[in-house]
């Protein structure tokens, strides 16, 4: 009923500005490049944010040469998800939220829903949402110095963009509980063991963004290796 009520409040034009993704099609390779490009708010998820992934993903639907997509993030973080006081600031009715939260998501569904692989680079502070991102992918690499928090319980938000799915369905019901209630904070290698990540770079975030690329690329060209990495 809240979302529903939400219609009520239609969203203003948006201001012009810069997009918050940034898309580059490697023509050679075959591979597009999806960035979350907020750094100066920590890629936190908005309606801006979404309206441009999800035209990204529209965007390479109409391409038919790309093979494979990279998901990653600009600047110190991947993303640090939602930003539950930007209501508070903006003075948006509760319901008008609800509605767009709804949709904040649904641009990295639809690149997901392309049909082909997906890998995310993800570095710096992932919460929440930014959990929620990367897991429409069907491979994650992490920087050694990536952070992952759920953090929805302690901002008193619920999990959105299919957490509430995605987070068991990669670590099992009994940890994705256990994440959710007592909110850890967990390294990489900790992310990797439960299967939050499926492998960690301890190169910095340039080489761990090249090492999804190669992965996407090795992919694109049916190698093996990549192949089983799928499995």
């Amino acid at each position: 009923a809240l979302v529903a009520m939400g219609s009520l409040f239609p969203r203003p034009p948006r201001s012009t500005g810069k997009r918050l993704v940034r898309l580059y099609v490697d023509g050679e390779s075959k591979v597009a490049v999806v960035e979350l490009n907020d750094p100066s708010r920590m890629n936190s998820f908005s309606a801006e944010l979404a309206e441009d992934v999800a035209e990204a993903a529209a965007s390479i639907g109409r391409d038919p040469l790309v093979k494979a997509i990279v998901l990653q993030g600009a600047g110190p973080h991947f993303s640090v998800g939602g930003n539950p006081f930007q209501r508070e600031k903006a003075g948006v009715p509760l319901a008008a939220v609800a509605l767009g939260m709804q949709v904040w998501y649904d641009g990295f569904g639809a690149l997901y829903k392309l049909g082909v692989p997906l890998i995310a680079a993800v570095h710096g502070k992932l919460i929440g949402g930014g959990i929620a991102a990367c897991l429409h992918a069907d491979y994650i690499v992490a920087d050694s110095k990536a952070t992952f928090e759920h953090g929805n319980l302690v901002r008193g938000v619920c999990p959105l963009g299919m957490l509430s799915q995605t987070l068991p369905n990669a670590v099992g019901r009994a940890r994705a509980l256990s994440i959710y209630l007592t909110n850890d904070t967990l390294d990489a290698a900790a992310a990797h063991e439960a299967r939050l990540a499926n492998e960690v770079c301890a190169e910095g975030v340039e080489a761990t963004q090249r090492r999804a690329f190669n992965i996407a690329c090795e992919l694109v060209r049916g190698e093996d290796a990549a192949q089983a990495l799928l499995q």
